[in-house]
């Protein structure tokens, strides 16, 4: 792959690390009915872009900088020109108590027992994209759009077994090999072809998918699956291909998977379709 992200920047890291307490945040925040909520609201109402917004604020709610959070530039920027606008009190903040919490809305998503968490990544392999917007297909080799694979229990055991479960075939077709400029699915009767051969732990395979809108992705797939004792020990595949849409010119992307790193902090982050729709949604067939 190549790139890094915005929150990938050693700079922007040290920053992050040093003078900040970064919290990851969901849109669904916004519709909490309690304390909480309601500070969440009033701190981010003025983010333009809430797939990837980004603002700073202190703990009494002054609002000191927000951005869209895309670029290394526009987070750099974030950081440099909020952090010298921020004056310590004179006493220190008082914590309030957690008070009634609005359960219904409060969204905790843990993996069901025993699910093997991947990584998956994807990135755009030039500055040739849709070409509807010059700007930001310039913008998106430079990044990267990272997610997590649940494989569940059962699923990992058919692959430790030799065989490729369709369940996660169909799971990953619709939810993980998906362009990054889209943030969704390959909704039903989209994916034309897809198929996977795992024999002698090796995986290999093709996908294309095409919509009536003239959007159509073709990858080819290369891959290993390795076990130990029924454990899965590897779960690495890439697919790299082109991509096209609004009858533009073909642009190349390539997506990655490698089992994730459970000390990385972004480990027991659900996947994305989980925390925008549901896991009975997510581990649909």
């Amino acid at each position: 792959m190549g790139r890094v992200t915005a929150f990938n920047d050693a700079e922007i890291v040290n920053l992050l690390s040093t003078r900040v307490v970064p919290v990851a945040t969901h849109v669904r925040d916004t519709k909490r009915q309690d304390a909480d909520g309601e500070f969440f609201r009033s701190v981010s109402k003025h983010i333009r872009y809430w797939q990837s917004g980004a603002c700073i604020f202190t703990p009494d709610g002054q609002v000191l900088g927000q951005c869209s959070a895309t670029s290394r530039k526009e987070v750099l920027n974030l950081l440099e020109s909020a952090l010298p606008k921020f004056q310590p009190p004179d006493e220190p903040y008082v914590v309030e108590p957690l008070g009634e919490v609005d359960k219904k809305n409060l969204y905790v998503e843990e993996a069901p027992e025993g699910t093997v968490v991947v990584a998956t990544m994807m990135s755009h392999l030039s500055e040739r994209g849709s070409g509807r917007t010059p700007w930001f297909d310039k913008l998106l080799p430079e990044t990267v759009a990272v997610d997590r694979l649940w494989i569940l229990k059962e699923e990992a055991t058919a692959l430790a077994e030799g065989t490729f479960p369709e369940s996660l075939k169909t799971r990953i077709a619709v939810w993980h090999l998906v362009d990054s400029i889209t943030f969704d699915q390959n909704r039903g009767g989209t994916i034309k072809k897809f198929d996977l051969e795992l024999k002698n732990g090796r995986l290999t395979g093709s996908m294309r998918m095409a919509t009536e809108k003239s959007h159509s992705m073709q990858l080819s797939i290369l891959g290993f699956v390795e076990s130990k004792g029924g454990q899965i020990t590897r779960f690495d595949f890439v697919a790299r291909g082109t991509r096209q849409s609004h009858k533009g010119e073909p642009y190349p992307v390539a997506f990655a998977f490698s089992l994730a790193d459970e000390k990385h902090v972004a480990f027991n982050v659900p996947p994305y379709p989980v925390l925008g729709y549901s896991q009975k949604v997510y581990f649909r067939n």
